[in-house]
């Protein structure tokens, strides 16, 4: 709901979504076994295409859309889509099967 300088308010109306600064990581370390996991998760993305990179970081960290990802990058949101797609096999290849639960 948006209330306005009336005091009248639109309740169909939905505030624009406030987007976080980006900061490098934002994945928590209080552990060790944290710690060596977003090592390890880092080391491998740090391996992807240059392409791929940007878009799954800011998937990631900052949880934006397809969609905003793609006004922010440029591209078209359905490139965007493969693109993470196919940085996600990547990165399952890459980190084999112990991280198979995350």
């Amino acid at each position: 709901m948006i209330e306005f300088k009336d005091g009248t308010a639109d309740t169909m109306m939905q505030p624009k979504r406030e987007h976080r600064p980006f900061t490098y990581p934002l994945w928590p370390t209080s552990t060790p076994e944290l710690r060596e996991l977003r090592q390890r998760l880092l080391d491998a993305i740090e391996t992807l295409p240059l392409r791929y990179r940007p878009i799954v970081l800011l998937r990631c960290d900052t949880q934006l859309s397809f969609r905003e990802i793609g006004q922010a990058l440029s591209i078209p949101e359905t490139t965007v889509k493969t693109y993470f797609y196919r940085a996600k096999k990547q990165l399952r290849t890459l980190l084999g099967p112990e991280l198979a639960y995350y």
